[in-house]
């Protein structure tokens, strides 16, 4: 209802270039205690960055809205050797590099996904929850290790797998990222 009415208004969100979807997740969904939660929010960061390219798609953003708004932690060049980078690098360096990143890092109870193109489509916005939500289940169930030798396809499979998300998997689709 609230985005119909949001359509009713003139609000153009998606189409307006500008808006953003910023999701926040609890950091204490992360764990109980800091080492916990920056290891948690570690695998979620280097999820995002090893797929870059496939969250990009998922994300509608434009590459020159995603550089403005939440740009990636890594250059092109390091993302190319991933497998190399440190997980305590990417948790060091999100913690500097300001709110305007794919991962922001600054808000002290909360750590916000800033990725997303704004939407008035209620389908994208389960969606998008959606993936938030199975990319939690991801970092909690799997150490990073087993997150390492993941391809796409393991890890959407590993999304879908134990949830119940069908606006996720038909976007997914869509998006010809399944």
């Amino acid at each position: 209802r609230i985005m119909h009415i949001a359509r009713e208004y003139g609000y153009r969100s998606h189409d307006a270039g500008t808006c953003g979807l910023h999701i926040h997740m609890s950091r204490n969904a992360f764990g109980v205690t800091l080492d916990e939660q920056e290891k948690n929010i570690t695998k979620l960061i280097y999820i995002i960055e090893k797929y870059w390219n496939q969250i990009k798609r998922f994300t509608r953003r434009t590459e020159r809205e995603l550089n403005r708004w939440a740009r990636s932690y890594l250059s092109d060049t390091e993302r190319e050797k991933i497998e190399e980078v440190k997980g305590k690098h990417l948790a060091l360096r999100g913690k500097t590099l300001g709110k305007y990143v794919a991962v922001n890092l600054e808000h002290s109870q909360t750590v916000e996904l800033r990725l997303f193109r704004g939407t008035l489509n209620l389908t994208t916005f389960y969606a998008t929850l959606q993936l938030c939500e199975a990319l939690h289940h991801v970092v909690m169930h799997y150490d990073i290790d087993s997150i390492r030798m993941m391809t796409w396809k393991t890890l959407v499979h590993r999304m879908l797998v134990h949830t119940k998300y069908p606006e996720l998997k038909e976007y997914l689709k869509e998006r010809g990222l399944l």
